[in-house]
């Protein structure tokens, strides 16, 4: 893998600020951090940003823990990487794409869950659109479900009635998900999603919804709840969500972020499909920031068994702390601020992306942390090592990254210096590859250049890792998935389609073809390929119109993207 990262100075970067060094926060080190060159996310083409990650989790039950990352490239595609080892993950699955679509911003939110509740685990992937697209070719709840085999998704439901209203008579104008959220809210054996929207104000809204069935297949929608704007009065856009239990009572608080100085409602599932409006906070910030789905964390910073909502305050060194008391109505909550200032009118870092936890995990650290990114080109730490969460002195803090990633090219006529500035996306890895040292994820905003020639260009999407190490940091391997450039025209295709791609290494490879009930139809091709480009032909004419799959499997993992026949 080519990268151009200063691996010897690493050790010497690590510079705690602040009121002590306890020793252990000093020693993260990026442990993982793409060259442009090396990735998949990265070529020629604009808007591959990722938005979203899931760390941790083992869809395919092969004990092999996973990393799930979209991006927005082709119309939103979807990766799930697999630690294979010490220090070691590989790309196994990829899904290439519906195909470019008129909204950039597509694939914003992932999370994972078993909707359906048959046993296989699934990639719940909200895809969305711009003003007046509501069909399923670009926007819903897509659920890619784990096939049985090893390393294997299928697309099998493509959900959008969870927004219809008077008998579907009414849709969204704007299916724009800010956040998505999975599991079983109301403790009815059966797992809900939270679909935060942002669109007009009439469907400004949050919708709890649940299916009955099996995907795939025939399958009910059930709207259980819709958090409304319109009927709750909240003052702006819903732009986040997050399921906690901010009063420790045993039902979960349905928490929605509200761009209005920094705003959210409280709804709480009291019973099997019951759900109560609750608490409500407005103006929370003294500026009109926006409550971002990524700078939205729980954790109980000061130990006393409640967790606390934590809200950074986009692009501005605030962080905001929501305390139930016995409740979570209005009157039950306390909201503490803290702000971190260079002088009276300069914010010492500027928020993009928050996650909570305790990362550090070493002799005498059990002290919580807050892990941020900014734009400044920093990932920061908050360890909480005082009393008062508003006070700015109960905080050591850590500079864990640097902007330190940089090169440089000769491009027309001039030399062109970049550097990588980290993005929105910060996820907290629990020792992944079992080595006894635990990880933090974080993507990229931006490459950022000196002129006006970007070499690279902006929203590159690749990603970035920081491991903590007692003893010093040992980099990591990522090896990406082949084939690559997966793609199937024309779109839609009448009677015969050309289906493209290309192999960086001589493999056994297959070329299948499967509907949108997850039956192969067809198998185009089995055997070994060499390195290069392939083309083959694929005569559409006997199928039916609809949606179907092409799955291109090689040793290491499997590629499916998604295309249309229409005679």
């Amino acid at each position: 893998m080519k990268k151009r990262m200063w691996m010897a100075l690493l050790v010497g970067l690590w510079v705690g600020v602040g009121l002590a060094d306890d020793g252990d926060n000093s020693t993260f080190g990026i442990a993982w951090c793409d060259n442009p060159n090396d990735s998949v996310y990265a070529d020629s083409s604009y808007y591959q940003y990722i938005r979203s990650t899931v760390v941790g989790t083992d869809l395919d039950q092969d004990g092999n823990p996973e990393v799930i990352i979209t991006d927005y490239k082709n119309g939103g595609r979807v990766h799930v990487f697999e630690v294979v080892g010490d220090n070691n993950l590989q790309e196994v699955w990829t899904f290439s794409g519906p195909g470019p679509t008129g909204y950039t911003s597509t694939a914003r939110s992932v999370t994972t869950g078993d909707i359906d509740g048959d046993g296989k685990g699934e990639i719940l992937v909200a895809m969305t659109g711009a003003g007046g697209d509501t069909s399923r070719q670009h926007v819903g709840l897509w659920v890619f479900e784990w096939t049985g085999n090893d390393n294997d998704y299928q697309l099998v439901a493509q959900i959008t009635e969870f927004a219809w209203e008077q008998g579907g008579a009414v849709v969204p104008d704007r299916y724009r998900c800010e956040d998505l959220v999975a599991g079983d809210f109301d403790n009815d054996g059966v797992q809900e999603v939270m679909w935060v929207n942002n669109a007009s104000t009439a469907f400004d809204n949050a919708y709890i919804f649940s299916i009955v069935g099996d995907l795939p297949g025939f399958y009910v929608v059930n709207q259980e709840f819709i958090a409304k704007r319109s009927d709750l009065g909240w003052g702006g856009s819903s732009v986040s969500g997050f399921v906690t239990d901010l009063d420790n009572d045993g039902n979960t608080d349905l928490i929605v972020m509200v761009w209005n100085n920094i705003g959210l409602q409280i709804i709480e599932a009291t019973g099997p499909n019951t759900y109560e409006v609750k608490g409500y906070l407005d103006n929370i910030d003294t500026e009109d920031r926006y409550p971002f789905a990524k700078i939205v964390d729980a954790y109980d910073m000061d130990g006393d068994g409640k967790p606390e909502l934590i809200i950074g305050s986009l692009l501005r060194s605030r962080i905001h702390f929501v305390k139930a008391g016995a409740d979570v109505n209005t009157s039950d909550l306390t909201t503490y601020t803290v702000e971190f200032m260079v002088n009276d009118s300069t914010p010492m870092f500027s928020i993009l992306g928050l996650r909570a936890g305790d990362q550090d995990h070493g002799p005498g650290s059990d002290a919580p942390d807050i892990y941020f990114t900014d734009d400044y080109g920093h990932v920061w730490d908050l360890e909480f090592t005082g009393t008062d969460l508003s006070d700015p002195n109960s905080y050591t803090m850590y500079d864990l990254y640097s902007d330190f990633w940089s090169d440089s090219t000769w491009f027309d006529s001039v030399w062109v210096y970049y550097s990588l500035i980290p993005g929105v996306v910060v996820a907290l890895g629990n020792d992944l590859d079992g080595d006894g040292q635990k990880e933090i994820f974080f993507n990229s905003w931006e490459v950022r250049s000196s002129s006006d020639y970007p070499f690279y260009p902006l929203d590159s999407g690749f990603f970035c890792m920081l491991e903590h190490d007692v003893t010093g940091v040992q980099e990591w391997e990522v090896h990406y998935l082949n084939p690559v450039d997966l793609k199937v025209f024309p779109v839609p295709a009448n009677n015969q389609a050309t289906i493209r791609f290309t192999m960086l290494r001589k493999g056994e490879v297959s070329v299948e073809v499967y509907d949108i009930a997850g039956r192969r139809v067809a198998e185009l091709y089995r055997g070994q390929l060499n390195q290069g480009n392939h083309s083959l032909q694929w005569n559409t004419a006997s199928l039916q119109n609809g949606v179907y799959f092409i799955k291109v499997k090689t040793p290491e993992g499997t590629v499916t993207t998604r295309t249309l026949i229409s005679h």
